[in-house]
């Protein structure tokens, strides 16, 4: 199945089929559409909880509960509890030493980037480590998880439907996650009992309102000069190397952050200054989608 025919096709299924159980292999594919998402310094802070509700604890499908939709997790097969686990934080060093291992991370030789990596960029990470556990950054690439296993659902033919679970203390407690976990949402999932055409495409805002940002907007020079002097910074910092070293013209170093300084400074300067591709933007922006699986499917 197409990519587009997912996007396009996917919906929010409330009504699944209670006497048809979901096997157990296809959760497992849900879950490692999720594992495989990106995630800040590789952390991989997402976490899911699933029960299987022919053969759950009484105790435990008590504890799991939506103030609205409580009827969908008594219907459900299956209820996935999505939840962060700050402590991964807590290990991140160790992730971005496997991205290093790996040949993800870093310029330059192996003992540069090693260098670089532990003198440098650690310790700034360990400096801000309680920071990064707060709700923000986290909770945004779990999202994404969370998103490719919907789309890897929808793709096995099951229904979905995230529902918020505000009061979510005593879920956690009741299922024993420990006090560093936050809830982040409940997902049912099942074999759909209504038809993803049902009701037609969902209302949705027009594109040109949820992706405003989208517009060029000018760059006052101060900020373009704050923004190349950042890039430069970013790229000595990777680099692992000394000043002098890098604004040498001939080195490698120089010419990869020569390219960092365009990318990031007079590329976005010149596109903002652009009137006609702002036009552009704009005329593409205005076009609401009619039905989004008809155009996701061309």
């Amino acid at each position: 199945m197409e990519l587009r025919e997912v996007i396009g096709r996917r919906r929010s299924i409330r009504f699944v089929r209670p006497d048809i159980p979901v096997e157990e292999e296809k959760i497992q594919m849900m879950l490692e559409a999720a594992r495989v998402a990106s995630h800040w310094g590789n952390v991989q802070s997402l976490r899911g909880l699933v029960v299987f509700r022919h053969n759950a604890p009484e105790e435990t499908l008590k504890a799991i509960q939506a103030p609205i939709a409580g009827w969908q997790i008594r219907r459900a097969p299956v209820v996935i509890v999505w939840y962060i686990e700050t402590a991964a934080i807590d290990e991140q060093s160790d992730r971005l030493r496997e991205l290093l291992r790996a040949g993800a991370l870093g310029f330059g030789s192996m003992a540069e980037k090693q260098k670089a990596l532990e003198e440098q960029l650690i310790p700034i990470f360990d400096s801000i480590r309680e920071g990064l556990k707060a709700p923000g950054l986290g909770e945004v690439d779990c999202g994404q998880g969370i998103a490719q296993a919907t789309l890897m659902a929808y793709e096995l033919g099951l229904g979905t439907c995230c529902l918020g679970a505000p009061n979510s203390e005593p879920i956690r407690k009741a299922l024993g996650l420990p006090d560093s976990c936050r809830i982040l949402l409940l997902q049912t999932v099942g074999y759909p009992a209504e038809h993803w055409e049902a009701g037609g495409q969902r209302p949705r805002q027009p594109f040109d309102l949820t992706a405003a940002s989208i517009r060029s907007l000018p760059m006052s020079f101060s900020n373009f000069c704050h923004t190349g002097c950042m890039a430069l910074t970013q790229a000595l910092c990777w680099s692992g190397v000394s000043s002098r070293t890098l604004l040498r013209p001939e080195s490698t170093i120089f010419r990869r952050s020569a390219t960092a300084f365009f990318r990031a400074t007079w590329l976005p300067y010149s596109m903002a200054s652009s009137m006609a591709a702002s036009r552009a933007l704009r005329t593409s922006a205005g076009r609401p989608f009619q039905n989004s699986a008809e155009v996701m499917t061309r």
